[in-house]
C-alpha cells in the first residue's frame, strides 16, 4: 500500500475476537466460578484460634485471596471490554468512509474508560459474591 494509510485483515481480527470470546466463555469464566465459590466465602482456618498469630495469618490469607479473586474478576471484565472493542474497531474500519478519525478515537476512548472504571467490576464482583 502506498501513502500514509493502513489496512487490516478484518476477518483475522474478527476471528481473534471470536477466539478470545471462546476462551473467555469456555475456560476463564467457568473455571473461575468454582475458584470463587471455594475461596471467596472466607477462610477455613484461624477464626476461632486463641493465637493472635494464627488469627493474623488467617486475616492476611483472606486479604490476599480476596485481592486475587478481584483481579481474576477484573481480568474477565477487561476481556469482555476488549472483545467489544475489537468488534467495534472492525465495524468502524469497515465503515471508515462515513467515520471521522474522532469517531474512531471515541470507540477506543470508551473502551479505555470502561477498563479503567474499577467501580463497575468491583461492584459486580461484590454483588455477585455477597460482599458488603
Amino acid at each position: 500500500m502506498s501513502g500514509s494509510g493502513f489496512s487490516i485483515n478484518t476477518t483475522g481480527v474478527r476471528e481473534f475476537g471470536a477466539q478470545l470470546r471462546g476462551d473467555l466463555d469456555g475456560t476463564l469464566v467457568p473455571e473461575s466460578e468454582p475458584i470463587t465459590r471455594t475461596f471467596g466465602g472466607g477462610i477455613p482456618f484461624g477464626r476461632r484460634s486463641a493465637s493472635a498469630e494464627v488469627q493474623g495469618a488467617a486475616w492476611d490469607y483472606y486479604q490476599q485471596m480476596d485481592q486475587a479473586l478481584r483481579l481474576l474478576n477484573n481480568f474477565a471484565h477487561n476481556a469482555e471490554v476488549f472483545i467489544e472493542a475489537v468488534n467495534s474497531v472492525v465495524d468502524a474500519y469497515q465503515h471508515a468512509d462515513s467515520l471521522s478519525g474522532q469517531q474512531m478515537r471515541n470507540v477506543i476512548d470508551h473502551a479505555g474508560a470502561v477498563v479503567n472504571a474499577p467501580a463497575v467490576w468491583e461492584q459486580r464482583y461484590e454483588n455477585s459474591h455477597g460482599v458488603q
